[in-house]
């Protein structure tokens, strides 16, 4: 009899070591799923911040080129008024002037 109960104490030591054990394993597990999480985390933090960089300076560069060509535009548009404005500069003070002497608005 003492020795079955020996046995069924070694038994239960045995089964308490192994459920410890288990216990140790699972905790290691969650441990290790927990940091692969925070890794992914940081991995898809970090990939968002350079697809958000990458776009943001495509944005730039495409601002900058509308800029540049609303500025040319614009400098050609001064050109060709100041080129009107210098071809019909006497023709125009002389309709003005012949308007006012007629007494006709202008």
């Amino acid at each position: 009899m003492e020795k079955t109960i020996k046995l069924l104490l070694e038994f239960d030591r045995e089964g308490q070591q192994l459920v410890q054990e288990a216990q140790a394993a699972r905790q290691q597990a969650l441990d290790h799923l927990d940091e692969d999480r925070r890794q992914l985390d940081q991995q898809y933090e970090q990939r968002m911040k350079n697809r958000l960089e990458h776009y943001r300076q495509y944005l730039e560069g495409e601002t900058q080129e509308e800029l540049e060509r609303l500025q040319a535009q614009n400098q050609r548009q001064s050109q060709q008024l100041a080129a009107q404005y210098a071809a019909n500069r006497q023709k125009w003070v002389a309709q003005i002037v012949q308007s006012c002497l007629d007494g006709q608005p202008v």
